[in-house]
């Protein structure tokens, strides 16, 4: 493995202190995993093996993907793939399962300024896209590496702020307060949003009571009346604002108990991750489930197989786990 010389100002480095710290570990030690050059085998599995070679069972390639996306989505790493030609093309995060699953296709990631000396001649993974003199105004300081490449990167920042700015501003609007109202209570019942939760006399479970309108910051509404849309492609995906509607459109769920799951589970990973992180995993997950029932493997229960996606790696949305 060749030396690698990591400069001071990773600390106070903007990009890199927007990362979660588990995504700025990884990022680190990818650093020392990839070539002269920057690059590496983008496939999750080669990831988690070389950048975590003594505790592969503590980490699983949901959770590089998630990693990923903070990486690309502050212009650190480019991802790209190759189709067996010698040209190359910029690949989304959310592409990636996709891309793997295709035979023909090879992903791959590069370090954006990753400025190491260079003892080969050559890499031995193929080149992204070409690099023109252009900046890219998605992360002004790195180089743009086509038009294309701009557009992708500016567009991870674009979605990823504007579903957390419409969900900020829906709030606003009709709770007079800042998206976040359970996280920043420090609650993660129901009750505390929407109508209140009418209580059987019969002692059994209470029955929930949403609102007609969805509200993502509070996941409250009724969604066995919501209008759940059909997902054709992968824009239709990132389109999506409220988490239990996408679940329920990649799956094909409308059961109540299983939306009803989501909701508890959804609180729960915003209240221990934080809403930014909880919905970036959460829509990584329903992403890589999507991908794959298209590549034809269907489950007997799509509900419960992407609800059990969803907490591997996160124990603590284990309801037997509860103290």
């Amino acid at each position: 493995m060749p030396t690698r010389l990591i400069r001071q100002g990773i600390l106070d480095s903007e990009r890199v202190n927007r990362l979660s710290i588990e995504a700025e570990l990884f990022y680190r030690r990818l650093l020392s995993v990839v070539d002269d050059y920057g690059r590496f085998d983008a496939r999750p599995t080669m990831l988690r093996v070389n950048c975590f070679p003594l505790r592969v069972d503590h980490v699983d390639n949901n959770q590089l993907v998630d990693w990923l996306s903070e990486c690309t989505a502050q212009g650190l790493i480019l991802l790209y793939a190759q189709n067996g030609s010698p040209q190359t093309q910029v690949v989304h995060v959310a592409e990636l399962w996709e891309t793997i699953a295709d035979s023909s296709k090879r992903p791959y990631l590069e370090v954006q300024d990753f400025r190491q000396k260079t003892r080969a001649k050559s890499s031995k993974f193929p080149d992204p896209p070409a690099v023109d003199s252009s900046m890219c105004p998605a992360d002004a300081g790195h180089p743009q590496h086509t038009s294309q490449t701009c557009e992708r990167q500016t567009q991870n920042i674009c979605q990823a702020d504007e579903m957390q700015m419409r969900s900020e501003a829906e709030a606003k609007s009709e709770t007079g307060v800042l998206a976040g109202g359970l996280e920043a209570e420090g609650k993660g019942e129901l009750q505390s949003a929407g109508p209140p939760v009418d209580k059987s006399k019969s002692g059994r479970r209470p029955h929930f009571e949403g609102i007609a309108k969805p509200r993502p910051d509070k996941l409250d509404a009724a969604y066995d009346k919501v209008k759940v849309p059909e997902i054709t492609e992968e824009d239709d995906i990132w389109a999506i604002r409220d988490p239990i509607i996408l679940a329920m459109a990649v799956t094909a769920d409308r059961e109540t108990q299983s939306w009803l799951g989501w909701v508890r589970m959804a609180h729960k990973l915003r209240k221990r991750l934080g809403r930014e992180q909880a919905d970036r995993r959460w829509w990584s997950v329903c992403s890589q489930f999507w991908h794959e029932v298209r590549a034809g493997e269907v489950p007997d229960n799509p509900g419960s197989t992407l609800t059990a996606s969803i907490k591997k790696g996160s124990p603590f949305l284990d309801e037997r786990n509860r103290a």
